[in-house]
């Protein structure tokens, strides 16, 4: 088990003014990862999400690819406009990494936002889907298990 200073939220120790925070996608992901994730650490939350599912000014970016291959696959994820501050350090959080575009994109929004992208962090990778491979640009990339 990885001590707190190995933990994944340690690359948010030196943060912006704003606080640190910590972005997740529709599902598992939102209230049972990143929500909790955050409140643990005190650092704030901000949901992605499908293309209209969040109220106000969003960006968006194509979510391609993806190990689902069903009608309610995520094909555009977006971030609120004004969530996301200029500089901000932002930590990525899912359950699985599997191919990686959802996190891909995730990255993507947040850098167009200008934020800081400090990690990625999930509890299970999925090795033969390479989906690390997508997250290259991503300094810190952390899983607890790898299958």
């Amino acid at each position: 088990m990885p001590s707190s200073s190995d933990a994944p939220w340690s690359v948010l120790r030196d943060s912006s003014p704003d606080g640190p925070l910590i972005t997740s996608f529709p599902g598992v992901a939102w209230l049972y990862v990143g929500a909790a994730l955050a409140n643990k650490i005190g650092a704030g939350f901000v949901p992605a999400a499908r293309y209209g599912a969040l109220p106000g000014k969003t960006i968006s970016v194509q979510c391609s690819g993806g190990y689902h291959h069903d009608v309610d696959s995520i094909k555009e994820l977006t971030l609120r406009e004004d969530d996301l501050k200029k500089g901000a350090n932002v930590l990525v959080v899912d359950d699985i990494l599997g191919t990686g575009h959802t996190s891909a994109a995730c990255v993507e929004l947040a850098r167009k936002l200008g934020a800081n992208v400090v990690g990625a962090a999930f509890i299970l990778e999925i090795n033969q889907l390479q989906g690390r491979s997508l997250l290259k640009s991503v300094e810190d990339v952390f899983s607890l298990m790898q299958i």
